[in-house]
C-alpha cells in the first residue's frame, strides 16, 4: 500500500522527528504536524489514524491503514 503525503507533511514529521531525537520537540511543532495530518485527512477523504505516517528504519513510510 502506497501512501501519498504532501512535502509540507513529510518536512514537517521529519522535523518533529529531528527533535524528539534531542529530547527537544516543542508543542508548536507537534501542533503544526497534527494540524498538517488533520488537513490532509480531510483532503483525501480518509480517518486521520489511516494517514498518521510512521517514518520507518528503512526510509520509507508506512501508515495504520488497518486501524478503524
Amino acid at each position: 500500500m502506497t501512501i501519498e503525503l504532501s512535502a509540507e507533511l513529510i518536512e514537517l514529521e521529519r522535523a518533529a522527528w529531528a527533535e524528539q531525537q534531542e529530547n527537544g520537540l516543542t508543542v508548536e511543532t507537534a501542533a503544526r504536524v497534527q494540524a498538517a495530518i488533520t488537513a490532509h485527512a480531510e483532503a483525501t477523504e480518509q480517518s486521520r489514524y489511516d494517514v498518521i505516517p510512521n517514518w520507518s528504519a528503512d526510509g520509507t513510510w508506512s501508515g495504520n491503514a488497518d486501524r478503524r
